[in-house]
């Protein structure tokens, strides 16, 4: 959905900052003297042409802050003994209200994401007293990701290709960052103002979702806590008690089998011995009697011996 833009103030009528972005057709000093052309050097020669400071918007006998020289806006006299003198200018009163949730770090470059989500959406800036637009051409990952720092989101951030329109001013085509800086403050702005771009190529980047707090919180007590008497936690140990007393049962039965082993090897081992021991019994009367008779040499020792 197109972005309505918001004219909060306008620099052409008052100044902010050291008034550099100043616009207004104010053309006397604070003391009432008038300004002296900026592309004339009479009746003082200075440096300071149209040409060689295209963008601070030299035009006629403006007063104006080139290069950002002076505290304020301010022109050359045309009084020949007074070279220059700050002109009668107000400052902008800033945006009350509206900065507190746009711009998380003070003193920098008013910035959001406009879409239906708070971590992407088309990039606008507030500059000279209204919210604008940022071309995408030269919108990389170092400079998505410096967007995505200033507002409190985590990085890094991406450059979407999708289309997402605006209207208003297109601030700036060029910016320079290394991707590193906290604020687009702190990034190289060449010039402002950009009218090489459509509303087409309006950038549009996203950064990292956030998980909630909430969440995570809850994760970690789920985790760490349990609760006998919710019938959701009360479950697995009854499971764990069941295992417990089967695994007890399975081990006496096996220590029972054992000993029943045991004890048929004990009895085993007995009938071997009783039957190896009634194999080796000497032989009877009548058999050694049978054996005697048989070798005659035999019954002679009998006779002789003196048991005989």
């Amino acid at each position: 959905m197109p972005f309505n833009t918001t004219h909060i103030y306008t620099e052409t009528s008052c100044y902010t900052g050291n008034g550099r972005n100043y616009r207004g057709h104010i053309s006397r000093t604070y003391t009432g003297i008038p300004c002296q052309l900026w592309s004339s050097n009479s009746p003082h020669n200075h440096s300071f042409k149209p040409s060689a400071y295209y963008n601070d918007n030299l035009d006629h006998n403006y007063c104006r802050n080139p290069s950002g020289f002076g505290n304020s806006p301010w022109c050359y006299t045309q009084n020949a003994s007074i070279p220059w003198q700050y002109c009668n200018i107000p400052q902008c009163q800033r945006p009350t209200g509206a900065l507190t949730s746009i711009d998380p770090y003070r003193n920098t470059i008013p910035i959001k994401l406009i879409s239906h989500s708070n971590n992407f959406g088309r990039v606008v800036i507030y500059h000279q007293g209204e919210w604008g637009t940022v071309c995408k051409d030269f919108i990389n990952e170092r400079i998505a990701s410096v967007i995505c720092r200033q507002l409190g989101l985590p990085t890094p951030g991406k450059l979407l290709s999708i289309v997402n329109e605006g209207t208003g001013t297109i601030w700036f085509r060029l910016i320079v960052c290394r991707g590193h800086e906290k604020s687009l403050k702190d990034c190289l702005i060449p010039s402002w103002n950009s009218t090489y771009c459509h509303h087409s190529q309006d950038a549009v980047i996203s950064c990292p979702t956030v998980i909630p707090k909430e969440r995570t919180d809850l994760t970690t007590t789920m985790i760490t806590t349990t609760d006998e008497s919710d019938p959701k936690t009360a479950v697995p140990f009854v499971l764990i008690s069941a295992s417990f007393i089967v695994l007890v049962i399975l081990m006496l039965i096996y220590v029972r089998n054992a000993r029943r082993t045991d004890r048929s090897r004990d009895r085993s081992n007995g009938q071997e011995a009783t039957t190896q021991t009634r194999m080796v019994a000497p032989p009877s009367y009548n058999t050694a009697l049978n054996e005697l008779t048989r070798d005659p040499n035999a019954l002679k020792e009998l006779h002789h011996s003196p048991t005989g």
